[in-house]
């Protein structure tokens, strides 16, 4: 029996499971539609922003919705020994320019865990990569408790 229930997570435990980088979905939307990839991210805590790159094909469909998306939300969650955690951030998505890449953006993404294999329907060679920001305005997080008895 599972003697568990879902509980805020403290700021400290947010920081700790965003700290190291790691992957998660992004949720864009635009005129009442929903879409949601999934990405590799680096944190920065000094900030509260997250950063991550993105690749667009000619015909996109991703950009459509980044470009017109208010609020993204990023959702990051890891599962350990039958215990979760998840951690949401939503905020106003940005495309940084080079003029912006400093060293605590170079840090933050080089926390990001990039996959060694190409997702992509577009040949690698084809596609155009760029850099964007979440800067957030709410972060959350929740997580398995035990119950006291």
């Amino acid at each position: 029996m599972n003697n568990t229930h879902p509980a805020r997570m403290t700021a400290d435990e947010i920081h700790e499971l965003l700290d190291h980088g790691g992957s998660g979905v992004l949720s864009l939307a635009r005129n009442g539609d929903a879409y949601a990839i999934p990405i590799s991210y680096g944190f920065d805590p000094g900030s509260t922003r997250f950063y991550f790159r993105l690749g667009y094909g000619k015909e996109s469909e991703k950009r459509g919705y980044v470009e017109h998306t208010q609020t993204a939300r990023l959702v990051v969650y890891e599962n350990v020994d039958e215990e979760w955690n998840s951690v949401i951030a939503a905020g106003t998505l940005r495309e940084i320019s080079d003029d912006e890449l400093n060293l605590e953006v170079v840090r933050a993404l080089r926390q990001a865990d990039l996959p060694l294999l190409d997702i992509f329907d577009t040949p690698r060679d084809e596609l155009v990569f760029s850099m964007y920001a979440l800067d957030v305005a709410e972060l959350t997080g929740r997580k398995t408790a035990a119950h006291s008895m």
